[in-house]
Protein backbone atom coordinates (compact mmCIF):
# COMPACT_ATOMS: atom_id res chain seq x y z
CA UNK A 1 0.00 0.00 0.00
CA UNK A 2 1.45 3.36 -1.02
CA UNK A 3 1.88 6.38 1.24
CA UNK A 4 -0.98 8.12 -0.57
CA UNK A 5 -3.28 5.17 0.12
CA UNK A 6 -2.26 5.16 3.78
CA UNK A 7 -2.85 8.91 3.98
CA UNK A 8 -6.30 8.59 2.40
CA UNK A 9 -7.13 5.71 4.74
CA UNK A 10 -6.12 7.85 7.73
CA UNK A 11 -8.34 10.70 6.55
CA UNK A 12 -11.34 8.38 6.14
CA UNK A 13 -10.69 6.89 9.56
CA UNK A 14 -10.59 10.35 11.14
CA UNK A 15 -13.80 11.38 9.39
CA UNK A 16 -15.43 8.13 10.54
CA UNK A 17 -14.41 8.57 14.19
CA UNK A 18 -15.04 12.32 14.46
CA UNK A 19 -18.43 12.38 12.75
CA UNK A 20 -21.17 14.16 14.80
CA UNK A 21 -23.49 11.30 13.79
CA UNK A 22 -23.31 7.68 14.88
CA UNK A 23 -21.80 5.50 12.11
CA UNK A 24 -22.01 1.72 11.79
CA UNK A 25 -20.53 -0.78 9.29
CA UNK A 26 -22.58 -3.97 9.04
CA UNK A 27 -21.88 -7.12 7.04
CA UNK A 28 -24.47 -8.76 4.80
CA UNK A 29 -25.58 -11.08 7.60
CA UNK A 30 -26.39 -8.25 9.99
CA UNK A 31 -23.25 -8.39 12.11
CA UNK A 32 -21.87 -5.07 13.44
CA UNK A 33 -18.28 -4.79 12.22
CA UNK A 34 -17.36 -1.27 13.25
CA UNK A 35 -18.87 1.68 15.11
CA UNK A 36 -17.50 5.14 15.77
CA UNK A 37 -17.17 6.78 19.20
CA UNK A 38 -20.41 8.73 18.77
CA UNK A 39 -22.35 5.46 19.23
CA UNK A 40 -20.70 4.87 22.59
CA UNK A 41 -21.05 8.55 23.60
CA UNK A 42 -24.79 8.54 22.99
CA UNK A 43 -25.68 5.13 24.30
CA UNK A 44 -23.15 4.55 27.06
CA UNK A 45 -22.05 1.15 25.76
CA UNK A 46 -18.40 0.29 25.18
CA UNK A 47 -17.22 -0.52 21.68
CA UNK A 48 -16.69 -4.20 22.53
CA UNK A 49 -20.33 -4.41 23.75
CA UNK A 50 -21.52 -3.53 20.24
CA UNK A 51 -18.95 -4.62 17.67
CA UNK A 52 -19.19 -8.26 16.68
CA UNK A 53 -22.85 -8.48 17.77
CA UNK A 54 -25.72 -9.33 15.45
CA UNK A 55 -28.38 -6.66 15.00
CA UNK A 56 -30.89 -8.88 16.78
CA UNK A 57 -28.66 -8.91 19.86
CA UNK A 58 -27.79 -5.22 20.01
CA UNK A 59 -28.45 -4.16 23.64
CA UNK A 60 -29.67 -0.66 22.83
CA UNK A 61 -32.59 -1.73 20.65
CA UNK A 62 -36.05 -2.59 21.97
CA UNK A 63 -37.85 -5.68 20.66
CA UNK A 64 -40.03 -3.53 18.39
CA UNK A 65 -37.03 -1.55 17.12
CA UNK A 66 -35.06 -4.75 16.35
CA UNK A 67 -37.90 -6.03 14.14
CA UNK A 68 -38.06 -2.74 12.25
CA UNK A 69 -34.27 -2.52 11.82
CA UNK A 70 -34.00 -6.08 10.52
CA UNK A 71 -36.90 -5.55 8.09
CA UNK A 72 -35.30 -2.43 6.59
CA UNK A 73 -31.88 -4.11 6.51
CA UNK A 74 -33.30 -7.09 4.59
CA UNK A 75 -34.78 -4.73 1.98
CA UNK A 76 -31.40 -3.05 1.44
CA UNK A 77 -29.64 -6.39 1.09
CA UNK A 78 -32.09 -7.18 -1.71
CA UNK A 79 -31.09 -3.95 -3.44
CA UNK A 80 -34.25 -2.05 -2.58
CA UNK A 81 -34.11 1.62 -1.74
CA UNK A 82 -35.11 2.42 1.84
CA UNK A 83 -36.14 5.95 2.85
CA UNK A 84 -34.76 7.46 6.06
CA UNK A 85 -36.77 6.39 9.10
CA UNK A 86 -36.96 7.13 12.80
CA UNK A 87 -36.12 4.63 15.51
CA UNK A 88 -36.19 4.67 19.32
CA UNK A 89 -33.00 3.56 21.11
CA UNK A 90 -32.40 2.92 24.82
CA UNK A 91 -29.11 4.00 26.37
CA UNK A 92 -27.46 2.01 29.14
CA UNK A 93 -29.42 4.00 31.75
CA UNK A 94 -32.73 3.15 30.08
CA UNK A 95 -33.34 6.63 28.67
CA UNK A 96 -34.96 6.89 25.24
CA UNK A 97 -33.03 8.46 22.38
CA UNK A 98 -34.72 9.04 19.04
CA UNK A 99 -32.54 8.61 15.97
CA UNK A 100 -33.05 9.19 12.26
CA UNK A 101 -31.49 6.32 10.32
CA UNK A 102 -30.07 6.74 6.83
CA UNK A 103 -28.48 3.59 5.45
CA UNK A 104 -27.06 2.55 2.09
CA UNK A 105 -25.48 -0.71 0.88
CA UNK A 106 -21.82 -0.71 -0.22
CA UNK A 107 -21.03 -2.64 -3.41
CA UNK A 108 -17.82 -4.05 -4.88
CA UNK A 109 -16.54 -3.37 -8.38
CA UNK A 110 -18.96 -5.96 -9.78
CA UNK A 111 -21.98 -4.36 -8.10
CA UNK A 112 -22.31 -7.02 -5.44
CA UNK A 113 -23.45 -5.83 -2.00
CA UNK A 114 -20.66 -6.48 0.50
CA UNK A 115 -21.46 -4.15 3.41
CA UNK A 116 -24.16 -1.92 4.83
CA UNK A 117 -23.34 1.59 6.01
CA UNK A 118 -25.72 3.20 8.53
CA UNK A 119 -25.70 6.80 9.71
CA UNK A 120 -27.81 7.66 12.76
CA UNK A 121 -28.63 11.30 13.65
CA UNK A 122 -29.75 12.00 17.19
CA UNK A 123 -33.04 13.88 16.80
CA UNK A 124 -34.21 13.50 20.41
CA UNK A 125 -34.08 17.27 21.05
CA UNK A 126 -35.76 18.08 17.75
CA UNK A 127 -38.41 15.44 18.37
CA UNK A 128 -38.95 16.74 21.94
CA UNK A 129 -39.38 20.26 20.58
CA UNK A 130 -41.81 18.96 17.98
CA UNK A 131 -43.78 17.13 20.66
CA UNK A 132 -43.92 20.29 22.79
CA UNK A 133 -44.95 22.29 19.74
CA UNK A 134 -47.63 19.71 18.92
CA UNK A 135 -48.92 19.88 22.50
CA UNK A 136 -49.14 23.67 22.26
CA UNK A 137 -50.91 23.44 18.91
CA UNK A 138 -53.33 20.76 20.14
CA UNK A 139 -54.21 22.77 23.26
CA UNK A 140 -54.51 26.09 21.44
CA UNK A 141 -58.01 27.64 21.49
CA UNK A 142 -57.27 29.01 18.01
CA UNK A 143 -57.74 26.90 14.92
CA UNK A 144 -54.38 25.97 13.36
CA UNK A 145 -54.20 24.45 9.87
CA UNK A 146 -51.18 23.75 7.68
CA UNK A 147 -51.14 23.16 3.94
CA UNK A 148 -48.53 22.32 1.33
CA UNK A 149 -47.54 24.85 -1.35
CA UNK A 150 -50.50 23.76 -3.50
CA UNK A 151 -53.07 24.36 -0.77
CA UNK A 152 -53.75 20.77 0.29
CA UNK A 153 -54.28 20.44 4.03
CA UNK A 154 -51.49 18.56 5.83
CA UNK A 155 -52.48 19.00 9.48
CA UNK A 156 -55.23 20.43 11.68
CA UNK A 157 -55.55 20.89 15.44
CA UNK A 158 -58.64 19.99 17.52
CA UNK A 159 -59.78 23.64 17.67
CA UNK A 160 -59.99 23.73 13.85
CA UNK A 161 -62.16 20.62 13.82
CA UNK A 162 -64.43 22.09 16.49
CA UNK A 163 -64.70 25.44 14.70
CA UNK A 164 -65.59 23.96 11.33
CA UNK A 165 -67.43 20.82 12.42
CA UNK A 166 -65.21 18.49 10.37
CA UNK A 167 -63.26 15.51 11.67
CA UNK A 168 -59.50 15.56 11.19
CA UNK A 169 -59.65 12.79 8.59
CA UNK A 170 -62.25 14.76 6.63
CA UNK A 171 -59.88 17.70 6.31
CA UNK A 172 -56.38 16.30 5.80
CA UNK A 173 -55.54 15.71 2.16
CA UNK A 174 -58.28 18.01 0.84
CA UNK A 175 -57.70 21.36 -0.81
CA UNK A 176 -58.63 24.21 1.51
CA UNK A 177 -61.10 25.59 -1.07
CA UNK A 178 -62.95 22.25 -1.33
CA UNK A 179 -64.13 22.06 2.27
CA UNK A 180 -67.01 24.48 1.77
CA UNK A 181 -65.77 26.92 4.40
CA UNK A 182 -65.99 29.74 1.83
CA UNK A 183 -68.82 30.65 -0.50
CA UNK A 184 -68.17 29.47 -4.06
CA UNK A 185 -68.11 33.04 -5.41
CA UNK A 186 -65.36 33.92 -2.89
CA UNK A 187 -63.05 31.00 -3.76
CA UNK A 188 -61.16 32.89 -6.54
CA UNK A 189 -60.42 35.70 -4.08
CA UNK A 190 -58.93 33.33 -1.50
CA UNK A 191 -56.97 31.41 -4.14
CA UNK A 192 -55.42 34.74 -5.18
CA UNK A 193 -54.59 35.56 -1.56
CA UNK A 194 -53.04 32.09 -1.09
CA UNK A 195 -50.80 32.51 -4.15
CA UNK A 196 -49.71 35.97 -2.98
CA UNK A 197 -48.80 34.59 0.46
CA UNK A 198 -46.84 31.68 -1.06
CA UNK A 199 -44.94 34.25 -3.15
CA UNK A 200 -43.88 35.96 0.09
CA UNK A 201 -46.45 38.73 0.50
CA UNK A 202 -47.52 39.49 4.07
CA UNK A 203 -51.29 39.90 4.24
CA UNK A 204 -51.46 40.76 7.93
CA UNK A 205 -54.70 39.75 9.66
CA UNK A 206 -57.32 38.46 7.22
CA UNK A 207 -60.94 38.72 8.40
CA UNK A 208 -63.37 36.29 6.80
CA UNK A 209 -66.73 34.62 7.26
CA UNK A 210 -66.25 30.86 7.64
CA UNK A 211 -69.03 28.34 7.06
CA UNK A 212 -69.30 25.20 9.18
CA UNK A 213 -70.21 21.74 7.97
CA UNK A 214 -73.71 22.15 9.47
CA UNK A 215 -74.27 25.39 7.54
CA UNK A 216 -73.61 27.73 10.46
CA UNK A 217 -71.09 30.52 10.15
CA UNK A 218 -68.66 32.50 12.27
CA UNK A 219 -66.33 35.46 11.87
CA UNK A 220 -62.65 34.52 11.89
CA UNK A 221 -59.46 36.58 12.06
CA UNK A 222 -56.64 34.65 10.41
CA UNK A 223 -52.87 35.16 10.41
CA UNK A 224 -50.98 33.18 7.79
CA UNK A 225 -47.24 32.46 7.95
CA UNK A 226 -44.96 30.60 5.57
CA UNK A 227 -43.49 27.23 6.50
CA UNK A 228 -39.90 26.70 5.40
CA UNK A 229 -37.37 23.88 5.40
CA UNK A 230 -33.78 25.03 4.82
CA UNK A 231 -35.16 28.34 3.47
CA UNK A 232 -37.33 26.46 0.98
CA UNK A 233 -41.06 27.24 1.22
CA UNK A 234 -42.95 24.04 1.97
CA UNK A 235 -46.40 25.41 2.75
CA UNK A 236 -48.33 27.72 5.05
CA UNK A 237 -49.70 27.74 8.57
CA UNK A 238 -53.02 29.52 9.15
CA UNK A 239 -53.99 30.50 12.69
CA UNK A 240 -57.66 31.47 13.01
CA UNK A 241 -59.44 33.01 16.00
CA UNK A 242 -63.22 33.06 16.30
CA UNK A 243 -64.07 36.77 16.66
CA UNK A 244 -67.84 36.44 16.29
CA UNK A 245 -68.55 37.95 19.73
CA UNK A 246 -66.13 40.78 19.03
CA UNK A 247 -67.80 41.45 15.67
CA UNK A 248 -71.23 41.55 17.27
CA UNK A 249 -69.92 43.95 19.91
CA UNK A 250 -68.48 46.14 17.13
CA UNK A 251 -71.83 46.15 15.35
CA UNK A 252 -73.58 47.21 18.57
CA UNK A 253 -71.00 49.95 19.08
CA UNK A 254 -71.45 51.15 15.51
CA UNK A 255 -75.22 51.31 16.00
CA UNK A 256 -74.79 53.31 19.20
CA UNK A 257 -72.09 55.45 17.59
CA UNK A 258 -74.18 56.47 14.59
CA UNK A 259 -77.54 56.76 16.36
CA UNK A 260 -76.39 58.57 19.51
CA UNK A 261 -77.72 62.09 20.08
CA UNK A 262 -74.48 62.91 21.87
CA UNK A 263 -71.45 63.84 19.81
CA UNK A 264 -68.99 60.92 19.91
CA UNK A 265 -65.53 61.16 18.43
CA UNK A 266 -62.14 59.46 18.69
CA UNK A 267 -58.84 61.30 18.83
CA UNK A 268 -55.23 61.23 19.94
CA UNK A 269 -52.94 64.03 21.02
CA UNK A 270 -50.63 63.27 18.08
CA UNK A 271 -53.11 62.67 15.24
CA UNK A 272 -56.07 64.82 16.26
CA UNK A 273 -59.57 63.61 15.34
CA UNK A 274 -59.86 60.10 13.92
CA UNK A 275 -63.65 59.81 13.61
CA UNK A 276 -66.89 61.58 14.40
CA UNK A 277 -70.49 60.42 14.43
CA UNK A 278 -73.39 62.30 12.73
CA UNK A 279 -74.20 64.15 15.98
CA UNK A 280 -70.61 65.44 16.01
CA UNK A 281 -70.88 66.73 12.45
CA UNK A 282 -74.14 68.48 13.33
CA UNK A 283 -72.81 69.93 16.59
CA UNK A 284 -69.84 71.66 14.96
CA UNK A 285 -71.75 72.40 11.73
CA UNK A 286 -69.32 70.54 9.46
CA UNK A 287 -70.22 69.35 5.97
CA UNK A 288 -69.16 65.76 6.59
CA UNK A 289 -66.88 63.56 8.68
CA UNK A 290 -63.88 64.16 6.41
CA UNK A 291 -64.08 67.90 6.99
CA UNK A 292 -64.36 67.30 10.72
CA UNK A 293 -61.27 65.02 10.77
CA UNK A 294 -59.27 67.70 8.93
CA UNK A 295 -59.85 70.09 11.84
CA UNK A 296 -57.63 70.24 14.91
CA UNK A 297 -59.11 70.34 18.45
CA UNK A 298 -57.79 73.91 18.84
CA UNK A 299 -59.91 75.03 15.88
CA UNK A 300 -63.04 73.94 17.75
CA UNK A 301 -62.23 75.81 20.96
CA UNK A 302 -61.78 79.49 21.81
CA UNK A 303 -58.27 80.71 22.58
CA UNK A 304 -59.00 80.78 26.31
CA UNK A 305 -61.26 78.79 28.62
CA UNK A 306 -63.44 80.53 31.26
CA UNK A 307 -60.66 80.04 33.85
CA UNK A 308 -58.41 82.27 31.74
CA UNK A 309 -56.06 79.44 30.74
CA UNK A 310 -55.08 78.50 27.20
CA UNK A 311 -57.46 76.00 25.56
CA UNK A 312 -54.56 74.09 23.96
CA UNK A 313 -52.76 73.74 27.31
CA UNK A 314 -55.91 72.68 29.15
CA UNK A 315 -56.87 70.23 26.39
CA UNK A 316 -53.47 68.55 26.55
CA UNK A 317 -53.71 68.28 30.35
CA UNK A 318 -57.20 66.75 30.21
CA UNK A 319 -56.12 64.17 27.62
CA UNK A 320 -53.10 63.19 29.71
CA UNK A 321 -55.35 62.68 32.75
CA UNK A 322 -57.68 60.46 30.72
CA UNK A 323 -54.78 58.38 29.42
CA UNK A 324 -53.38 57.93 32.94
CA UNK A 325 -56.64 57.29 34.82
CA UNK A 326 -58.64 55.68 32.02
CA UNK A 327 -61.26 58.47 31.92
CA UNK A 328 -61.78 62.18 32.65
CA UNK A 329 -65.02 64.17 32.96
CA UNK A 330 -65.07 67.98 32.76
CA UNK A 331 -66.84 71.05 31.34
CA UNK A 332 -65.47 72.74 28.25
CA UNK A 333 -66.24 75.70 26.05
CA UNK A 334 -66.27 74.70 22.36
CA UNK A 335 -66.96 76.74 19.28
CA UNK A 336 -68.62 75.89 15.99
CA UNK A 337 -67.08 76.53 12.59
CA UNK A 338 -68.87 79.87 12.45
CA UNK A 339 -67.16 80.91 15.70
CA UNK A 340 -70.23 80.60 17.95
CA UNK A 341 -69.23 79.34 21.38
CA UNK A 342 -71.15 76.86 23.52
CA UNK A 343 -70.61 75.07 26.81
CA UNK A 344 -70.42 71.31 26.89
CA UNK A 345 -69.62 68.42 29.19
CA UNK A 346 -66.86 66.15 27.93
CA UNK A 347 -66.18 62.55 28.93
CA UNK A 348 -62.82 61.29 27.72
CA UNK A 349 -62.34 57.51 27.92
CA UNK A 350 -59.24 55.55 26.94
CA UNK A 351 -60.06 52.74 24.50
CA UNK A 352 -57.99 50.39 22.36
CA UNK A 353 -58.47 50.48 18.59
CA UNK A 354 -56.43 48.10 16.42
CA UNK A 355 -53.90 47.65 19.21
CA UNK A 356 -53.44 51.39 19.77
CA UNK A 357 -54.68 53.47 22.73
CA UNK A 358 -56.95 56.32 21.64
CA UNK A 359 -59.42 58.59 23.39
CA UNK A 360 -63.16 58.42 22.86
CA UNK A 361 -64.81 61.75 23.60
CA UNK A 362 -68.52 62.03 24.35
CA UNK A 363 -69.55 65.69 24.12
CA UNK A 364 -72.95 67.00 25.25
CA UNK A 365 -74.06 70.58 24.58
CA UNK A 366 -75.32 72.00 27.90
CA UNK A 367 -75.93 75.57 26.68
CA UNK A 368 -79.69 75.41 27.42
CA UNK A 369 -78.98 73.81 30.78
CA UNK A 370 -76.58 76.64 31.58
CA UNK A 371 -79.13 79.24 30.50
CA UNK A 372 -81.75 77.55 32.66
CA UNK A 373 -79.35 77.57 35.59
CA UNK A 374 -78.85 81.34 35.09
CA UNK A 375 -82.62 81.89 34.91
CA UNK A 376 -83.20 79.75 38.01
CA UNK A 377 -80.49 81.62 39.88
CA UNK A 378 -82.04 84.96 38.87
CA UNK A 379 -85.51 83.78 39.88
CA UNK A 380 -84.17 82.48 43.18
CA UNK A 381 -82.65 85.90 43.88
CA UNK A 382 -85.97 87.59 43.22
CA UNK A 383 -87.76 85.16 45.54
CA UNK A 384 -85.20 85.76 48.25
CA UNK A 385 -85.61 89.53 47.92
CA UNK A 386 -89.40 89.22 48.04
CA UNK A 387 -89.16 86.98 51.04
CA UNK A 388 -87.00 89.51 52.80
CA UNK A 389 -89.56 92.25 52.04
CA UNK A 390 -92.42 90.09 53.29
CA UNK A 391 -90.56 89.15 56.43
CA UNK A 392 -89.74 92.84 57.07
CA UNK A 393 -93.40 93.79 56.60
CA UNK A 394 -94.58 91.10 59.03
CA UNK A 395 -92.13 92.34 61.63
CA UNK A 396 -93.41 95.91 61.24
CA UNK A 397 -97.04 94.76 61.62
CA UNK A 398 -96.16 92.92 64.81
CA UNK A 399 -94.49 96.05 66.20
CA UNK A 400 -97.49 98.20 65.22
CA UNK A 401 -99.90 95.78 66.91
CA UNK A 402 -97.86 95.96 70.08
CA UNK A 403 -98.07 99.80 70.07
CA UNK A 404 -101.85 99.74 69.54
CA UNK A 405 -102.26 97.33 72.43
CA UNK A 406 -100.23 99.60 74.66
CA UNK A 407 -102.44 102.61 73.78
CA UNK A 408 -105.63 100.64 74.39
CA UNK A 409 -104.44 99.57 77.82
CA UNK A 410 -103.40 103.11 78.72
CA UNK A 411 -106.70 104.88 77.88
CA UNK A 412 -109.05 102.14 79.00
CA UNK A 413 -107.48 102.13 82.40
Amino acid sequence: MTNEHLKSLEIYKRVFEDSPDALLLIDTKGKILRVNKRVTDWLGYKTEEVEGKSMVNIPFLTTGSKAKVFKQFAKRMLGKEVAPYELTFLNKKGREIIGLIRAVPIRDDKGKIILDFALITNIYKERSLLQKYKAIVDLSPDGIVTTDIKGFITSVNPASSNMLGYKEEEMIGRHFTKLGVFKIKEVPKYLKVFKEIISGEDKGIIESIYYRKDGGKFYGATKVVLLKDNNKITGIQAITRDVTDQKHAEEIFKTLFYSSKDAIMTLTAEDGFLSGNPATIKMFECKNEEQFKDLSPSQLSPELQPNGKSSSTEAKKNMEIAMQRGSNYFEWVHKKLDGKEFTATVLLAKVEVNGKNVLQATVRDITKQKELEVQNKKHLGQVERMNKLMVGRELKMIELKKEIDKLKNKYIV
